[in-house]
């Protein structure tokens, strides 16, 4: 099943053009327009320090000033890290600046854009047989660059990669984009069980949170699934039924609780193993206590699972509180 770039990317948003599909888990495209660097980073693109000109309307100006002079130094550290790189001597980084405007080339105004549904690699020509490819960890982070809020987003020196040719870069980005994350389900129907992979195929950037899409193989079938803004990972793994199998995890276990801190801080997405819990008790510690005990591990992702699992419909737990 294919990945669709509506899953992933806001369009409207986020004009792109010359979009194409070299295989079902992997898009490439380009930006329309140059995307423009933020103020903190033309400020320093410039060789400035005084932030008056940045957010203007800002009260706490030492705080604009602060993350202007963190930003600086986390670009003089790292072209410090990496002087003596092949990077920069084969693309002309002399100094913290150019360090800067190779990111803003790859992150605002990249030759070509490739994604996977999770992760993003971009590459940019510097010149005759020199092309560098970059990997960047999500779209969302990826995006944020060039914005006022993310202005500590940067690449990573050391993960560049330099090339002589195209070809070659894009043979390097494909390789390594289709290394793919998959989460094994257990799913259960009565006594049989079978394994439901699922593939993350995108979170959508626009303003906002966006929707979470993930591609199901349930062998053969295949299907597109979605978490909706909004819903919880709970209610995700409690709806899930693939042909009468249900999930085998602890967002379906009689044991499972939230408590209404753990809920409403993970969004639906972790919460406590009573029988853990009970066990932990007969230890000797505080009632109060034992529920966030690292040595006794209570605390569970609503999609981790144990052989303790036992099933109970949603709609016949009591309120998963009293944690």
């Amino acid at each position: 099943m294919r990945i669709e770039i509506e899953d992933i990317l806001d369009t409207q948003e986020h004009p792109i053009e010359d979009v194409s599909q070299p295989a079902d888990h992997l898009i490439k495209f380009k930006f329309a327009l140059p995307r423009s660097p933020s103020a903190y980073q033309r400020l320093l693109l410039a060789g400035g320090t005084g932030t008056r000109s940045i957010l203007p309307e800002a009260p706490n100006r030492a705080g604009v000033q602060g993350n202007f002079d963190t930003m600086s130094r986390i670009y003089r550290e790292s072209f410090e890290a990496h002087r003596t790189s092949v990077l920069f001597a084969r693309t002309g980084i002399v100094a913290p600046r150019d360090l800067l405007r190779f990111n803003i080339e790859h992150f605002c105004d990249p030759g070509v854009v490739y994604t996977n549904g999770q992760a993003v690699m971009t590459s940019v020509c510097h010149g005759p047989r020199l092309f560098s490819a970059v990997p960047h960890e999500a779209m969302r982070e990826y995006l944020g660059f060039p914005s006022e809020v993310e202005c500590f987003t940067r690449l990573d020196p050391g993960r560049v990669q330099v090339f002589g040719d195209f070809q070659a870069a894009e043979t390097w980005i494909r390789r390594t984009l289709s290394q793919l994350r998959v989460r094994g389900v257990p799913m259960r129907r009565g006594d049989l069980r079978r394994t439901l992979l699922l593939q993350d195929a995108g979170l959508r950037c626009s303003r906002g949170r966006g929707p979470r899409t993930m591609i199901a193989h349930f062998n053969p079938r295949e299907e597109r699934l979605r978490i909706d803004d909004g819903q919880e990972p709970y209610a995700f793994f409690n709806r899930l039924s693939l042909d009468g199998f249900r999930a085998e995890t602890c967002a379906t276990c009689t044991h499972f609780r939230f408590s209404g801190m753990s809920r409403d801080m993970s969004d639906g997405s972790s919460g406590y193993c009573w029988l853990r819990s009970e066990r932990a008790s007969t230890s000797g510690l505080p009632a109060r206590g034992r529920d966030v005990e690292p040595s006794f591990h209570t605390s569970v992702s609503v999609d981790d699972t144990c052989d303790g699992h036992s099933f109970i419909e949603d709609s016949a737990r009591q309120p998963p509180y009293g944690v």
